[in-house]
């Protein structure tokens, strides 16, 4: 899945809400960290018998009395943020569930929250229909038409990297800083339904819970904090009908002025008759998990002893043993200049991924959004370099030719999905015919512009022609090659002749404009000529067309067995990429469109694009490059002879 999603909860004394929580977060989280606060009825016991390969859990032990959640959930999300490998963290309680039926449903809603680094989901609080049940899943419940003013919250670690110091509010309602104990802003997201009591018998535990670990606090005179907890007691004993009394608790729910009206003269206690006057719904609790059923037997993973965590004397929590960050993966990115070294022979990033089986497993990777758009004639083909990225996993690539950069940030995209140490090197002169109004500055300016903004970590640029470009690289140093730059003949062959050495055993080097036959272009000829010197190639006959050779051996290019896949059921393999790269570029202009629409024009960076520019075709577009690239190259191939002479 694209995303790396954990939760972070404490838990104390709820071995009765293990199995609906547990079969909930577990269908929905890849790691849950659990923090167990001095329970004792065996409530991590119970959660670790969850434990499966598809979720992990973490078990943590906090043993300090007193309310101290803020401080224990601060220490999580700190460690999570140095360890920087997470995309999403969610703070919810065994209480809590989000509204989603599936993984796939929870990612979807996440998409349109991926630049905000805090979200913000609101109470939606449920009132059993029949009291003193622990199955939440599957029952039924009312609710209010309108959410609760209390939130939850979720946060994405990698876009909190300047926020190392973090700190949870307590009850995980909102985030703030370290430096100046401001809130961090964040977006509404998506409800949370919020089961606060399920019975008599549970809210008289938790009271007693509530009561026990304020009791420091209000014996030091901070007689606010926890007060719902002593006005709740104080309305329980006053001899209220129990039902309209728990109905009124959860729908007011942390409103403490009513609470205080409910004691002085018993005003806000509500019935279901009157719930149902106020507009209360029927709701099933049908969310992820709800048919699945608890563990029987061993868990498949070895259970650990919790790690201890406790407050040390200036109030900040420590653990024993200290929680380690995975050691960061070596990035691919050159930092010295903009020399790049040969790679290792293996690729690591390989390693332990299985080969892709069939090609329907190849296929099903291309099936993403475009999520950085921009003019291009490559598009159909970006869902093939999608799934060309994901299996091949390059360490270091080199794109020759990126003008606005379709194809490099679809490959860029996907690597950062993926949060892969590799690295994108777009090589291009980024200047035109200023005639021709395509190739002028500001096509650069866009292009460095998007690149910094979305892929500053995955990429870098240079200026340069190709052959100048050359001596930066080292022999063996590029795991992938993408040819896009003059399309005739002799240039293309000098770009192959050039770079081929660059290549890694086991890489790919891709064409585009194969099936391109206007005057000046010759890229089709060239590759029907040295197509047969890799292990394995394809051509696809679409967008122009794009022609993929694949070196080395099988076992070592994942790429291989995937091409093999291709020539022996051609048709499918080229009509799923045509269709699935006309719909994602559609699906991508449409929300451009409705985005940055200004007139009959688009604004990329500090260029207007008109619709024509998008849709037309690239013919006229690359004859003015081709005449264009050829001056410069003539006028530069006269300044060197010049310089011979001399």
């Amino acid at each position: 899945m694209a995303n790396k999603i954990i939760l972070n909860c404490m838990v104390r004394n709820e071995t009765a809400h293990v199995a609906s929580a547990m079969a909930h977060f577990t269908s929905l989280f890849d790691e849950i960290n659990v923090v167990d606060h001095r329970s004792e009825d065996g409530t991590l016991e119970a959660i670790n018998a969850w434990r499966n390969e598809a979720c992990k859990i973490n078990s943590f032990s906090f043993d300090n009395t007193g309310y101290f959640q803020s401080e224990v959930m601060s220490f999580l999300a700190q460690s999570q943020i140095r360890a920087g490998d997470t995309d999403w963290v969610f703070f919810l309680d065994f209480d809590e569930y989000l509204p989603f039926r599936s993984r796939e449903e929870f990612e979807q809603a996440l998409v349109q929250h991926k630049f905000h680094p805090v979200i913000k989901m609101r109470w939606h609080n449920l009132i059993p229909t029949t009291y003193g049940i622990s199955k939440h899943l599957g029952s039924d419940f009312l609710v209010a038409a309108e959410a609760s003013e209390y939130v939850k919250i979720a946060i994405q670690p990698k876009l909190l990297r300047h926020h190392p110091e973090i700190q949870i509010d307590q009850g995980n309602h909102a985030a703030k800083t370290s430096v100046d104990g401001q809130h961090l802003d964040a977006e509404f997201g998506f409800g949370v339904f919020h089961i606060p009591i399920d019975g008599i018998d549970h809210l008289q535990k938790k009271i007693a819970t509530g009561l026990a670990a304020y009791e420091g606090q209000w014996n030091k005179g901070d007689t606010e904090l926890g007060r719902h907890w002593r006005l709740m007691d104080k309305a329980l004993k006053g001899g209220a009908d129990q039902q309209a009394l728990l109905n009124s608790f959860i729908a007011h729910y942390g409103e403490d002025d009513a609470l205080e009206s409910i004691i002085e003269n018993g005003s806000g206690l509500l019935s279901t008759e009157d719930l149902y006057e106020k507009l209360y719904r029927k709701l099933t609790l049908n969310v992820a998990g709800v048919d699945v059923a608890s563990p029987q037997g061993r868990p498949s993973q070895d259970i650990q002893s919790p790690i201890v965590l406790s407050l040390n004397d200036e109030g900040m929590v420590e653990c024993m043993p200290p929680i380690v960050p995975p050691p960061a993966q070596e990035s691919y990115k050159p930092t010295n200049g903009i020399k790049a070294a040969a790679l290792p022979a293996t690729n690591e990033l390989l390693s332990g991924l299985s080969s892709t089986a069939d090609l329907d497993a190849f296929l099903g990777r291309s099936v993403h959004k475009i999520d950085v758009f921009t003019p291009t004639a490559w598009g159909g083909h970006i869902p093939f370099m999608f799934a060309l990225i994901e299996t091949l996993r390059p360490r270091r690539f080199v794109e020759l030719g990126s003008h606005y950069g379709a194809s490099f940030f679809a490959a860029c995209q996907t690597i950062k999905r993926l949060n892969l140490p590799s690295c994108g090197i777009a090589i291009d002169l980024w200047e035109g015919d200023p005639q021709a109004g395509f190739y002028g500055e500001e096509v650069y300016n866009s292009f460095e512009g998007l690149r910094t903004k979305n892929f500053s970590d995955q990429s870098r640029s240079i200026r340069s022609y190709f052959i100048d470009a050359a001596p930066n690289f080292e022999e063996k140093s590029l795991d992938l090659i993408h040819i896009d730059g003059l399309h005739t003949f002799e240039a293309v062959q000098e770009d192959y002749e050039t770079w081929r050495p660059k290549l890694t055993d086991n890489g790919v080097i891709i064409f585009h404009d194969t099936n391109e036959y206007q005057t000046g272009f010759g890229v089709w000829d060239f590759f029907a000529q040295i197509r047969n010197e890799a292990t394995a190639s394809f051509e696809f006959k679409h967008t122009h067309g794009l022609g993929v050779m694949a070196f080395g051996d099988v076992t070592k290019n994942p790429m291989i067995s995937v091409l093999n896949m291709m020539n022996a059921d051609p048709m499918k393999a080229e009509l799923h990429f045509a269709r699935q790269g006309e719909l994602a570029e559609i699906e991508a202009l449409f929300a451009f469109s409705k985005a940055r629409s200004s007139g009959d024009s688009r604004r990329i960076g500090q260029h207007h694009i008109s619709d024509a520019d998008l849709l037309g075709t690239r013919t006229k577009v690359l004859i003015n490059l081709i005449l264009t690239r050829f001056k410069l190259r003539r006028k530069r191939k006269m300044a060197q002879k010049a310089q011979a002479e001399e």
